[in-house]
C-alpha cells in the first residue's frame, strides 16, 4: 500500500488534518487500494484528540474524477479485484464493493 499512501499527503494545520489527493496524473481517480488508504487516514485522524476537522483537497487540475477503472497490472484483474469472468457477469460489481466502504 506504499504507492497509495504516497499518493495521499497528510498535513496538520492547528486542529485541522488536511488530506491531499496526489494522483494528478490520474486526475485523482479512486482505485480500490487508494480508497482504503484514504479511509485508514480518516480513521487515524478521527482517533486523535488534537484533530477537530478533516479536510480533503485534490492536487493538480482535478479534485476527483471518479473511480479508476484501469486494470490491475499484477494479475490482469480490474482495479476492484473482479476477475475477468466476474467483470463480464456483473460489469457494475465494483459499486457494491467500494461504495458501502465510503
Amino acid at each position: 500500500m506504499a504507492d497509495s499512501e504516497a499518493a495521499l499527503l497528510e498535513e496538520d494545520r492547528h486542529f485541522v488534518r488536511l488530506l491531499r489527493l496526489n494522483r494528478s496524473e490520474k486526475k485523482n481517480a479512486l482505485s480500490d487500494e487508494w480508497g482504503w488508504a484514504i479511509l485508514a487516514a480518516i480513521e487515524r485522524a478521527a482517533h486523535e484528540d488534537a484533530i477537530w476537522l478533516i479536510g480533503i483537497a485534490g492536487e493538480g487540475d482535478a479534485f476527483y474524477s471518479g473511480v479508476d477503472l484501469a486494470p490491475d497490472r499484477a494479475g490482469g484483474d480490474d482495479a476492484f479485484g473482479l476477475s475477468k469472468q466476474d467483470g463480464h457477469l456483473d460489469h457494475l460489481g465494483w459499486v457494491g464493493r467500494l461504495l458501502p466502504a465510503l
